[in-house]
């Protein structure tokens, strides 16, 4: 078979990350909003990556909402990657001048129309770490 919805999500993913051009980063809300699916799946698609992916697909290139690179096993790897593409990268791991690296202006992809009663897809959602839900202040 052709995989069905994860591999066809998983294609899409990688497609938009390999359209980062060099010395830019995009994000992780960035993508998940592009593609219709919550932070946390990209995050997994792209641990999950093959040996031909890790040197054909810049992974590099996707960072934390804020410009932060996360603490995972590839870390070191991540950082001289940017940092050899021309990205600044503070010592604590987070891209400097942020907003000017930041890329967003991705090439339109093919999006499936759900089907005819399927369930709506839910729109992911990002906080930051430690923030609550609070009402209207009165």
């Amino acid at each position: 078979m052709g995989g069905g919805p994860r591999t066809a999500d998983r294609r899409r993913l990688l497609d938009l990350v390999a359209q980062v051009p060099v010395g830019r980063v995009t994000t992780l809300g960035i993508l998940a909003t592009e593609l219709l699916l919550p932070p946390r799946r990209i995050t997994h698609m792209l641990r999950l990556r093959d040996a031909a992916t890790r040197t054909t697909v810049p992974w590099w290139r996707v960072v934390a909402d804020g410009g932060a690179i996360g603490r995972h096993p590839d870390r070191d790897e991540q950082l001289q990657r940017l940092r050899t593409e021309g990205v600044p990268v503070a010592p604590v791991g987070i891209v400097r001048e942020f907003a000017e690296r930041r890329w967003i202006a991705f090439d339109p992809a093919p999006r499936s129309e759900p089907e005819l009663g399927a369930a709506p897809v839910a729109q992911p959602r990002s906080r930051a770490r430690g923030m609550k839900r609070h009402g209207p202040k009165p």
